[in-house]
């Protein structure tokens, strides 16, 4: 058998290119100080340092106030006993159901303390009489 002349092309190798990695890993997306701003639960990509101050976002969810604090312990442990939510239900004049979703509110931190104290003074405030009565009261007694 005769030896064919065809072969196949050898591909020269080519020097291997510098590997850019095109992850997540390539360049890193939190630098340290963003990664420590972030778990002090700060906005990681402001630069500012007057952001850092506690009146930043006055959102009173995240109050953490002792009142507060307390405010949600107490609404835990009543709604942890039926008995509890019961008698609370009835001295709101209240269904249960309404008292339980009243407690996972406060527990939740969306009812706070200053809330509940506004909303008591403003139910201190008596609302006068729209129509004050002038006139007397005739007596229904006839004279002889």
């Amino acid at each position: 058998m005769s030896s064919s002349s065809h072969s196949t092309p050898v591909k020269s190798p080519k020097p291997p290119a510098k590997a850019q990695k095109s992850g997540p890993s390539s360049t890193p997306l939190f630098t340290p100080t963003m990664q420590d701003r972030q778990a002090r639960n700060k906005n990681p990509y402001s630069s500012s340092d007057d952001e850092d101050s506690p009146d930043e976002d006055q959102d009173d969810r995240y109050d953490s106030s002792y009142a507060n604090t307390q405010l949600r312990r107490d609404a835990a442990i009543k709604l942890d006993n039926p008995e509890l939510v019961m008698m609370l239900a009835q001295s709101r004049n209240e269904s249960i159901p309404s008292t339980r979703r009243y407690l996972t509110k406060l527990m939740g931190g969306f009812i706070t303390q200053r809330q509940l104290d506004a909303q008591a003074a403003a139910a201190a405030v008596k609302v006068p009489d729209p129509k004050p009565s002038t006139s007397r009261p005739t007596s229904t007694r006839k004279t002889i």
